[in-house]
């Protein structure tokens, strides 16, 4: 069952602005589930699905277009901006022991992981290389000094999956943005295309995984793990010790992995110029010389990586070309 409110607006102004705006409010029930909070999984009875969800979403459409001229200068602008947010407001879940770790309440994909703190010591360890008493074990894997080191959120004194927390959003951005412009005059043109993201949170782990574990199944060592965990630097590590074996309790979804998604990118610029139709050109057609340019900046590099394909391991390949178009 889906519930929609849209409202829209669509406006011209002096014939040179026109806008349009769509506001909307759209709430989904009935959704397709298996109930778990009904009858917990661990009893053995095979659920039947039923329509228990419900999600709402709520957001904005938005652009603004403006043309003018001054004499023979003329000119456009173009603005558009999206915004899209939605939460889980009924979810049938297994009981949880606390309400950071249930998915309702939260938008769908909202990413959660442990918290950083900091870098097992040797000092939490006794001779023998067992931990000190007091000192947080981790369920995932036997560890070292050297190792990602968590917060034990529950208080159980053991690192698991209940010691997660809600951090930044998903990996699908809410809020979309592009500024187009350009000009003519006296036979130059020009146009710039500019794309941004906001609200968007990616993670190291995964796609970037050959990159921040260096050595691990033959991976080479990056700019990630140039300060990586010694005894020499274990004051200002900014990455875990290095190993040719995979360490669960590093590789585990947590804070320390997580990146700020935002970016902007200038995605095209163009000047031309066409050649004044005079004399012998009259003959020949329109010229037109033109540079341009793609990817040729971007606000933020995630580590090193770019940001929209962190799989690559370096950014994405900046384009100039030079030429000329002849029309006879």
């Amino acid at each position: 069952l889906k519930k929609t409110l849209n409202i829209g607006v669509e406006a011209t102004l002096w014939d040179k602005l026109s806008a349009t705006i769509d506001v909307f409010n759209e709430t989904r029930s009935g959704i397709y589930e298996i109930p778990y909070a009904n009858v917990a999984a661990y009893t053995g009875f095979n659920l039947p699905y039923l329509n228990t969800g419900k999600v709402d979403n709520k957001g904005f459409e938005a652009a603004l277009i403006y043309n003018n001229q001054a004499n023979e200068f003329k000119y456009f602008i173009t603005g558009t901006a999206t915004f899209a947010r939605n939460k889980i407001m009924e979810k049938s879940e297994t009981a949880q022991p606390s309400d950071r770790l249930y998915e309702r309440g939260f938008a769908i994909g909202q990413v959660k992981g442990l918290v950083f703190d900091g870098f097992y010591q040797a000092s939490d360890f006794e001779a023998n290389g067992n931990l000190k008493q007091g000192v947080t074990t981790s369920s995932y894997a036997q560890v070292r000094p050297g190792d990602l080191k968590f917060k034990d959120l529950d208080g159980n004194g053991v690192i698991n999956e209940y010691d997660r927390a809600p951090w930044g959003y998903n990996s699908v951005p809410e809020i979309t943005l592009g500024f187009n412009m350009g000009f003519n005059y006296k036979g130059f043109d020009f146009s710039a295309f500019v794309q941004g993201v906001m609200n968007r949170t990616i993670s190291m782990l995964g796609a970037a995984y050959n990159y921040t574990h260096p050595f691990v199944n033959n991976n080479n060592i990056s700019a990630f793990s140039n300060n990586a965990w010694t005894p020499e630097t274990a004051a200002t590590a900014t990455s875990p010790r290095l190993s040719t074996l995979a360490n669960l309790n590093n590789n585990v979804g947590a804070d320390f992995w997580f990146r700020n998604g935002n970016f902007f990118k200038l995605r095209s610029i163009e000047l031309g110029y066409t050649i004044p139709q005079t004399g012998v050109l009259k003959m020949v057609g329109a010229i037109r010389v033109f540079a341009n340019g793609t990817n040729l900046f971007v606000s933020n590099m995630i580590d090193g990586l770019e940001p929209e394909n962190l799989s690559m391991g370096y950014p994405v390949t900046k384009v100039v070309d030079f030429g000329f178009n002849v029309k006879f």
